[in-house]
């Protein structure tokens, strides 16, 4: 996953910085159709059926500095072709903290579901 410059921001301004950061709660994933511009949020998500976005949780950081999420996801999905994969920190809004391509797209229709194994999300900051 491709961190967006608001992630890449807010470590910077904690770590170096020291301006405190308030960090979510909780993270979600979500299902984007379309990518535009990830660094201005011009993304297009999913929605209708029962589409929702999903809290994701990811594991302690390798020493290189990666992680991954820790549990499946499962996305009941809206209508659409999901081709993206995005973390916000919020159900709804929220800042995009990362973005990536899924490896392959899916066509879904009203009633399908999208698995998202666990550890196939992965963060880097190297």
């Amino acid at each position: 996953m491709s961190a967006t410059n608001a992630f890449e921001q807010a470590i910077i301004n904690h770590f170096l910085r020291n301006n405190a950061q308030t960090p979510a709660v909780t993270l979600y994933a979500a299902l984007f159709s379309a990518v535009a511009d990830e660094e201005a949020s011009s993304v297009t998500e999913l929605s209708g059926g029962s589409y929702a976005r999903k809290a994701v949780a990811f594991d302690a950081p390798s020493a290189g500095g990666t992680t991954q999420n820790s549990a499946d996801l499962t996305f009941d999905a809206g209508v659409g072709t999901a081709t993206h994969v995005g973390i916000f920190t919020a159900s709804t809004g929220g800042t995009l903290l990362a973005v990536a391509a899924l490896s392959a797209s899916k066509t879904l229709a009203s009633g399908d579901q999208l698995l998202v194994p666990a550890g196939s999300l992965t963060i880097s900051l190297n």
